[in-house]
């Protein structure tokens, strides 16, 4: 028996905000995501955070690569990555004991 969607009702503050710097924490409890503007000044504006379960993130995870690999699919576009970015990234991953990373807008 396949169990169905569950009704949504957004809330009356409901809104969308934009985003093109991130910051995120994984530790043994939970994943945390901060997501921010550029600020003209060169400093991130920090707007909301967002904190989850492993297995949410895990989930979200397959959404996005699921979601982007259909976009390209179909659209027949690549999302292309900004290299020095992907390259901070994992330069931070490299060299941390803790999983922290932060990027800007590409």
């Amino acid at each position: 028996m396949s169990e169905q969607a569950k009704p949504t009702v957004r809330g009356d503050d409901f809104r969308y905000f934009p985003a093109d710097a991130m910051g995120f924490q994984f530790n043994d409890d939970v994943i945390k995501l901060i997501f921010g503007v550029d600020d003209l000044n060169g400093t991130i504006f920090e707007q909301f955070g967002v904190m989850f379960s492993h297995a949410t993130g895990k989930l979200l995870m397959i959404m996005l690569q699921e979601s982007i690999k259909r976009f390209e699919q179909r659209s027949g576009r690549e999302v292309a990555l900004n290299p020095a970015k992907l390259d901070e990234i994992m330069q931070i991953f490299s060299t941390s004991d803790a999983v922290v990373a932060a990027t800007q807008g590409q």
